[in-house]
């Protein structure tokens, strides 16, 4: 089960937090999904492009063990939300299959997996999972396999919010303008290691 505990790596405050325990050889299976469920939530009748948001931290055995997000329908299916619908810190990769000797229930799934990283904040968007008026529920599964272990998943910060349309073409705002800039190779948000890119020239904003 999910417990709140102190937050790691110098952050401050409580965090929900799932256990990835070393446990070694000769003990129970820990084979198992253990999950964290929001609330129920409403989409707003006149969202735009509703978005999901939320900070953790992960240390677990790769690709053995590993979490990812659901969004649930109340009153109907729960659904993964993919890779492709994260605009922000997507999964960073999949968890072994059965054919790989994974005993992991969530096995071959898309995943946040590994240790050696820090926190970090994961935006994805909901279209085409959600719709306006929509009442959900997310669901953060942490899966494991066998016995073997890290750390475990932190999470925290979670929100659910809706770019706006401020100028009433039908669009999110969020979405009509990009602005790409390229640059050297910067450290990964796994690393801790400072990282940062001065942005030259983008574009001013036209209005809201």
């Amino acid at each position: 089960s999910t417990a709140r505990a102190r937050r790691p790596k110098l952050r401050a405050g409580v965090a929900w937090f799932i256990d990835n325990s070393f446990l070694g050889d000769g003990v129970a299976d820990e084979s198992a999904v253990h999950s964290l469920t929001s609330p129920p939530i409403q989409i707003p009748p006149d969202a735009v492009a509703p978005r999901v948001a939320f900070t953790h931290f992960m240390e677990s055995e790769a690709a053995l063990d590993g979490g990812n997000l659901k969004v649930c329908i109340v009153g109907g299916n729960c659904q993964l939300v993919p890779r492709t619908a994260f605009h922000f810190n997507p999964y960073n990769g999949r968890l072994f299959t059965t054919a790989r000797g994974s005993t992991n229930p969530l096995a071959g799934e898309v995943a946040w997996s590994g240790a050696g990283g820090r926190w970090g904040t994961s935006i994805a968007g909901l279209d085409g999972l959600v719709a306006p008026g929509d009442i959900v529920q997310f669901r953060f599964d942490f899966s494991k396999d066998h016995n073997f272990g890290v750390t475990g998943w932190y999470m925290d910060d979670f929100r659910v919010y809706d770019c706006p349309d401020c100028d009433g073409d039908g669009a999110a705002d969020h979405d009509e303008v990009h602005f790409a800039a390229a640059s050297d190779i910067l450290s990964n948000i796994g690393t801790g290691v400072p990282q940062s890119l001065l942005l030259i020239a983008p574009p001013q904003a036209r209005g809201e």
